[in-house]
């Protein structure tokens, strides 16, 4: 769908801007900015609020974490301001009949309906408390209220809950926290605060993601980028275990 579409272009913006500030090379500098400008335009057109508001906010932290001057800051904060309000101009029309029209109007109240499906899942998770439904059972077992099939809860933490209980909320909970330890300690023990932004900026989009979206067998976060992540972070720390085993390997 086009929430999930959206998640994988603002993913792939990140990764354009952290690939952007290491390019020592201006003219590849200016051809990755270039594509970078293309998926930006598809980010758009895939009108998923969630994931612009995302994408600006953890653009936003990557510069902020970032070892730039205040100059850069500065000028990147305008420039994120400035494609925040074009997004807005070019979304005009949409959100207008979205507060307006959609689910009479009540498409903002109801988050497009979400609150009451996280009612309904909140409702149903007391039934399998500690264990869930199982993988891919919401479809199934879930609260069914809109016209389509729903397969997840549109909260990556009622999903978690009703899919795996709180066994499975204890391993999501514990993988997000020890990646942001990760992105802390790289921020401490490193004078290129780079990775540090990068993590901080993956950590945020997926957090703010997740308030709406959720997966049906995974985490918002892809899980194979998050492992990939914590291994290159982890390739800093020559004591960490990881970055050993990762030396031996490569």
């Amino acid at each position: 769908g086009a929430n999930y579409i959206g998640g994988i272009l603002g993913l792939c913006l990140l990764c354009a801007i952290y690939a952007i500030n290491h390019e020592p090379n201006a003219k590849k500098k200016i051809r990755l900015s270039a594509m970078a400008g293309v998926v930006g335009i598809a980010l758009l057109y895939s009108l998923s609020k969630t994931a612009i508001l995302a994408f600006l906010l953890a653009a936003f932290v990557f510069f902020i974490v970032s070892k730039k001057g205040l100059r850069v800051k500065l000028r990147a904060f305008g420039l994120i301001i400035l494609v925040g309000a074009a997004a807005f101009f070019y979304l005009a029309d949409y959100l207008d009949i979205y507060f307006s029209q959609a689910q009479d109007g009540e498409a903002l109240e109801s988050l497009s309906g979400r609150t009451f499906i996280w009612l309904e899942t909140i409702d149903a998770v007391w039934d399998e408390p500690y264990f869930g439904f199982g993988v891919r059972s919401f479809a199934d077992y879930g609260p069914q209220i809109a016209n389509v099939q729903l397969v997840h809860a549109h909260n990556e933490i009622l999903q978690t809950i009703f899919a795996y209980g709180v066994v499975g909320l204890t391993f999501l909970l514990g993988s997000y926290v020890l990646f942001m330890k990760r992105v802390f300690t790289l921020y401490a023990i490193s004078k290129d605060k780079s990775q540090a932004a990068f993590g901080a900026a993956i950590l945020t989009f997926a957090l703010l993601r997740g308030i709406t979206e959720a997966h049906d067998a995974a985490i918002v976060l892809p899980i194979h980028i998050f492992f990939l992540l914590c291994l290159w972070n982890a390739n800093t720390d020559r004591n960490n275990p990881v970055s050993r085993f990762s030396a031996g390997v490569m």
